[in-house]
Formats: C-alpha cells, structure tokens, sequence
C-alpha cells in the first residue's frame, strides 16, 4: 500500500463525480426491489434472453437517437 496516505484529522477529500457514484451505489445496494431487477436482467443475459441495439430501438422508435 505505497500509495495510501494517511489522514490524521479523520478527514478525505474524495472528487464529486466519484463521491456521487458512491452514493447512487450504496442506494441501489439498499434497495432491494432495484436489486432484484439486477438479478433478473443477470439471469435474462445469461439464458440469452436479448436483443440487439437495432431491435431495441425499433421496438421504441419514440426515444432520442
């Protein structure tokens, strides 16, 4: 662990963009309804239940390209 400084105030400066990515993964880890909808999308993908980019957006010509 050469590159780990230590922080004698109990203070760390973490940049924003990381800190916020942080959080929204600790909500997700939290929310167990969100993470049963990543255990089901894990399981679709591993029995090949997927479409392609292209079908995808022909089935919801709706969104922005």
């Amino acid at each position: 662990m050469r590159n780990v400084a230590r922080v004698r105030q109990g203070v760390v400066e973490v940049p924003r963009e990381l800190w916020d990515g942080v959080l929204e993964t600790v909500d997700a880890l939290a929310d167990e309804a969100e993470m049963e909808s990543i255990r089901k999308g894990i399981a679709d993908i591993r029995s090949g239940r997927v479409i392609s980019k292209a079908e995808f957006l022909r089935r919801h010509p709706h969104l922005p390209r």
